[in-house]
């Protein structure tokens, strides 16, 4: 596999990174800005909408780009690189892409062109208090009256939820399966709180009207799979930006902090442990690499099974790295006002967005299916 990006991805990532850094260069420019609400800047997504890096996924037919996911992956790993708080990943990548692959030409022009545009921000509500990470919905219910739909009961948390123009709902059929529904965001009940690493969440409660996303009454469980398999590599690709920029972080800091006369990479011990974070970081790069180019033309089985490998992966380098670069900086990296912990608490809640390691650990372990269990008795 070709690894090496062509001209038109390295200027993509050039542009974003350009924007990106001027945004969020400094440290004390995020802080500021996860400080108030929406928790991100709206003249930076304003301008990531003129780049046209908002409809990147989307076919050019619905308002979109019709860009590959090795382009949307440079978007994400960017955005990672400064743990930007725009809700790229969320909005776009998750909920437009389940609006792209389940709408109707319809509701995608009048979804995915907003989108694209800036105009509005979409949020999925899918988490249910108790129940994690799936494509199932079982506390939220859809009933039906005729030609109307209604929803009741709750998700939590919906990650930048209490602010969305618009909410991509699952929830339970009364036939079974699951369902997807467009809401209102000002038609739900919404509690919105500040998550652990300055991004928002919600907890939504629903007891409203609600419009059917696609053919009324199909069950979309396999199209929620498919989206958050996408979903997860992409997010893979925003904890590699993170991860990179916190190891950079740490060789700066090895390189310049003295102890005893010496600068601290002078101690063989700690830059042994700098090389190992650096081994986790490519081991990672290439397995995410690799998973991004099976979005790009693998079957839904397969885009599964990559975005399990590289979660897990992901999940146990994220720790690995940004613990080691909290105790490579020493006290100083546990501090609000530094970069680092900041990194760290990013990447755990990326672990947490759409699966942890054991999540996807067991996910793997599920689908071997060619052993036989032992009798430990005979």
């Amino acid at each position: 596999m070709d690894f090496t990006y062509d001209g038109e991805q390295l200027a993509l990532r050039d542009a974003v990174r350009g924007l990106l850094s001027k945004a969020y260069g400094d440290h004390d420019d995020r802080r500021r800005t996860v400080a108030e609400d929406p928790g991100f800047d709206e003249k930076v997504w304003a301008r990531m909408a003129e780049m046209g890096l908002l409809g990147l996924p989307f076919a050019e037919a619905d308002g979109g780009v019709g860009a590959g996911p090795v382009e949307i992956g440079i978007v994400c790993h960017e955005l990672g690189r400064v743990i930007a708080p725009e809700p790229y990943l969320t909005s776009v990548v998750l909920a437009g892409g389940l609006v792209s692959a389940c709408g109707s030409a319809e509701q995608r022009a009048d979804v995915l062109g907003p989108l694209a545009a800036g105009d509005v921000v979409l949020a999925f509500a899918y988490d249910e208090p108790g129940r994690r990470w799936g494509p199932t919905a079982e506390q939220v219910t859809a009933t039906r009256d005729g030609d109307e739909w209604r929803l009741t009961g709750v998700k939590e948390p919906v990650p930048h939820g209490g602010h969305a123009d618009r909410l991509v709902v699952s929830a339970a059929l009364p036939d079974g399966g699951t369902g997807l529904f467009l809401v209102e965001g000002a038609g739900a009940d919404r509690s919105s709180y500040r998550t652990y690493d300055g991004g928002r969440a919600a907890r939504v409660r629903l007891d409203t009207a609600a419009t059917p996303l696609g053919e009324s009454g199909r069950d979309l469980t396999d199209s929620i799979a498919t989206v958050q398999d996408i979903t997860r590599v992409m997010a893979a690709n925003q904890a590699l930006g993170a991860m990179r920029a916190a190891l950079q972080a740490t060789t700066d800091y090895l390189k310049s902090r003295k102890q005893f006369g010496v600068t601290l990479n002078t101690f063989q011990a700690l830059t042994f442990r700098a090389v190992d974070m650096y081994v986790s970081l490519e081991l990672t790069g290439s397995l995410v690499d690799w998973a991004t180019m099976v979005v790009a033309g693998g079957t839904p089985e397969d885009i599964a099974d990559a975005a399990a490998r590289a979660s897990l992966q992901v999940s146990r380098a994220g720790r690995h790295i940004g613990q080691e670069a909290i105790q490579l900086h020493g006290g100083i990296a546990m501090t609000a006002e530094y970069s680092v912990g900041n990194y760290v608490a990013h990447l755990t809640a990326l672990d947490h967005l759409l699966g942890d390691g054991g999540f996807h650990l067991r996910r793997l372990a599920d689908a071997v299916t060619d052993h036989r269990t032992l009798d430990p008795l005979g």
